[in-house]
């Protein structure tokens, strides 16, 4: 049976060369999207005494009133 060398399979930076390129691409967008929400979003919201406890909202464009609530949870990659 191979042994699996868990170290290099989880280092994304090892496994995907264009990782630098694709973190741009994505903060970018991240911050395409909250420049374009920023009339309805509430940003770095506490929800605890530590430094990294806040959160972002953002409010549905349209019927608010009937929205429904989602969560994406990032803590990072599993190591």
């Amino acid at each position: 049976m191979r042994r699996v060398n868990f170290e290099n399979e989880y280092n994304n930076r090892k496994r995907v060369r264009e990782h630098g390129e694709l973190t741009e691409r994505w903060d970018k967008a991240a911050e395409d999207f909250r420049n374009a929400a920023a009339d309805r979003s509430e940003l770095d919201i506490a929800y605890g005494d530590g430094e990294r406890h806040h959160y972002d909202l953002f409010q549905p464009e349209e019927r608010a009133d009937e929205a429904q609530l989602i969560a994406f949870i990032q803590g990072g990659y599993w190591q």
